[in-house]
């Protein structure tokens, strides 16, 4: 299979057949947080600074510690596993089975994240899988029934994650 520039991914999946898979796209790796975890982030490493400079007590690095925790668990943890999969995982094909906006309401669809489900079949057993949200621009380009190609985890085959393409 040649590798092709550009967005041969969706003339692929037009017919039928996954594309390979290649590196985790741009938004996989980033960081989405929302405004009040940004908030608290930056508090908690203001904290510490001012501790490291003897501004503030050594008792304020436990509530910045916590900060940190609750902020990295719940934003950073679930991108490590899913960076996890996309690196340790064998390739399937899946298909497109819905997108759907977040509930939130927006001004405009295109302006609210999105969620992709799809089905993959892996040692004769169906399962189905999801996205994180995500932009609209990264899951434009799809339509349900595409064929895409996931990673999923070598030992448990309910973990899978789509980084990009397709």
């Amino acid at each position: 299979m040649t590798r092709r520039s550009g967005r041969s991914g969706s003339s692929r999946a037009a017919d039928g057949e996954p594309p390979e898979a290649h590196q985790p796209a741009s938004w996989m790796v980033e960081f989405q947080r929302s405004p009040p975890l940004t908030i608290l982030f930056s508090l908690a490493v203001i904290m510490i600074m001012l501790v490291v400079t003897r501004i503030l007590p050594v008792e304020f690095l436990i509530p910045a510690a916590l900060l940190l925790a609750v902020v990295g668990n719940g934003e950073i943890r679930p991108i490590l596993a899913e960076r996890r999969i996309a690196r340790v995982g064998r390739v399937v094909p899946a298909t497109v089975t819905k997108l759907e906006p977040m509930k939130r309401i927006k001004k405009h669809p295109f302006e609210t994240n999105w969620t992709m489900e799809y089905r993959y079949d892996d040692s004769g057993r169906t399962h189905r899988g999801r996205t994180r949200p995500l932009p609209w621009q990264v899951l434009s380009a799809l339509d349900t029934g595409h064929a895409i190609a996931i990673h999923v985890h070598p030992e448990d085959p309910e973990r899978s994650v789509w980084i990009g393409g397709g």
